[in-house]
């Protein structure tokens, strides 16, 4: 978690507030190539971020962990690459 005076960015899991309360801004999107047979395609995760009451900072879901860090492979093309060779 980082809060600091000038970046209010805080992680947070949706059980921690309730939506109710809750603005959206935008959503984050990652986005990953995947691969079944014969065919290549972008998986996109999609993460809604949303302000906090009381100026208290903004909450984004985790993102799922990935095979290769810094990378948007997915799973089934690091496998068909593999396997492939």
């Amino acid at each position: 978690m980082k809060n600091s005076e000038n970046n209010r960015y805080v992680k947070r899991t949706q059980k921690d507030y309730s939506l109710s309360f809750k603005l959206q801004l935008v959503e984050e999107i990652t986005e990953l190539l995947e691969y079944t047979p014969s065919k290549i395609y972008v998986r996109k995760i999609i993460r809604p971020k949303y302000a906090l009451p009381n100026d208290v900072g903004i909450a984004i879901a985790e993102l799922p962990s990935r095979i290769l860090a810094k990378s948007n492979v997915g799973a089934g093309l690091l496998a068909w690459i593999i396997v492939s060779k």
